[in-house]
């Protein structure tokens, strides 16, 4: 089923909560908002994150001893980092949002400065 737009509940575009009268400008800018990259979350990376959740249960952020939840890159792709065990790290759900919080922020204020 369709969604609808969250101000006039006409039929939402893909993707977003919105018709196309409501999207913001970032998503007109954009087109759309978030896909998911294929490249990313295949069939290899899901294996490989299973792996290594399984050989370090415990995240690896110092002092935290709740379980690990996702593998994240420890110097992210767009930086340079890649897949290699030695750049992934295992960390807790809250860890892993705080980190990708904090890169998006810097990357966000790389922008402006540019």
């Amino acid at each position: 089923m369709p969604r609808s737009c969250i101000f006039c509940h006409r039929e939402a575009l893909p993707g977003i909560s919105r018709c196309s009268e409501h999207r913001t400008p970032a998503q007109r800018k954009k087109g759309t908002t978030w896909r998911p990259r294929p490249d990313l979350h295949n069939s290899v990376w899901t294996e490989l994150s299973k792996r290594i959740r399984r050989e370090r249960p415990i995240c690896e952020v110092p002092g935290c001893a709740n379980p690990s939840a996702s593998l994240d890159h420890i110097i992210p792709e767009h930086l340079g980092g890649t897949d290699h065990i030695g750049n992934l790290q295992a960390l807790c759900a809250w860890h892993h949002q705080r980190k990708s919080a904090s890169e998006g922020g810097r990357a966000r204020a790389r922008k402006r400065r540019s």
